[in-house]
């Protein structure tokens, strides 16, 4: 989002706290974290990701990325492969 003034981010941030959560909540709006992790634990491509959730190539890669999600699910599986127990 641009300002009036033509800068990057909010037209009046009160803090850079605010402003990182106000870009979060977006995040989670347009792909909440439990479904970047069903996604990552489905095998999506950031591609995929992006027609699924009707967003941009780099809102998926960086909601997929700074989650986590695919972290969370290759340690999952691998706990699971682990143990014994398939999916």
């Amino acid at each position: 989002m641009f300002s009036a003034e033509g800068r990057h981010g909010c037209a009046n941030p009160t803090s850079k706290d605010q402003e990182w959560e106000a870009e979060e909540l977006g995040a989670e709006l347009l792909l909440p974290l439990a479904a970047a992790y069903k996604a990552a634990r489905e095998r999506r491509t950031d591609e995929q990701v992006a027609d699924l959730f009707d967003v941009n190539l780099p809102v998926a890669r960086w909601r997929m990325n700074g989650t986590g999600a695919r972290i969370v699910a290759q340690r999952a599986a691998a706990k699971r492969a682990k143990s014994g127990r398939s999916r």
